[in-house]
């Protein structure tokens, strides 16, 4: 109980982070929460770092992390932040790395809808159809349902629900 206690202080702390705009204000007091504290879950950490734009730290952090799926979850976090930045190459490399499907077909899907925005349809279908083999693999329902709804929506967002490459892949997903 006494480290659920500490890590939800922690993470009460991490919060707080958030609102403080300077940020070497935040990297500093991250870095002592890290050197001061074990904490088991630092998943939250690597939002934090993610959100003001330090990926080495962030990635430096997620190593820390022992369970795989929490771990693949803030990998996705480095991701978006990678891919709002228009980092796309380091977006997809950290994608790569990610260990579970569930999470790396969102971390891509995240990616691809990003060169959606950007006009680059062929090259976001490119990665939608990456995301949809690795969805398709992903043996919990609910996160395989979860992830197949977001490729959808993308895939109608690069053409029309009336295309006909649009409506097999559609029809793939529901199946």
């Amino acid at each position: 109980e006494e480290d659920w206690s500490k890590e939800m202080g922690f993470t009460e702390i991490i919060d707080a982070c958030r609102e403080i705009k300077e940020k070497d204000k935040v990297i500093e007091i991250l870095a002592r929460i890290l050197k001061e504290a074990e904490i088991k879950n630092n998943n939250h950490m690597v939002w934090v770092y993610a959100e003001i734009g330090e990926y080495a730290q962030a990635l430096q952090v997620s190593e820390t992390i022992k369970d795989g799926f929490l771990k693949s979850g803030a990998l996705v976090t480095v991701v978006k932040g990678y891919v709002e930045d228009g980092q796309y190459d380091q977006a997809f490399q950290v994608a790569e790395t990610i260990s579970d499907d569930s999470w790396k077909a969102r971390a891509f899907t995240i990616i691809a809808a990003r060169y959606i925005e950007i006009g680059q349809k062929e090259k976001a279908n490119d990665i939608l159809f990456k995301a949809l083999l690795i969805a398709k693999i992903v043996k919990d329902t609910d996160n395989k349902a979860r992830a197949l709804a977001d490729i959808g929506v993308e895939y109608v967002r690069i053409r029309q629900p009336t295309d006909e490459r649009t409506r097999n892949v559609l029809q793939e997903i529901i199946e």
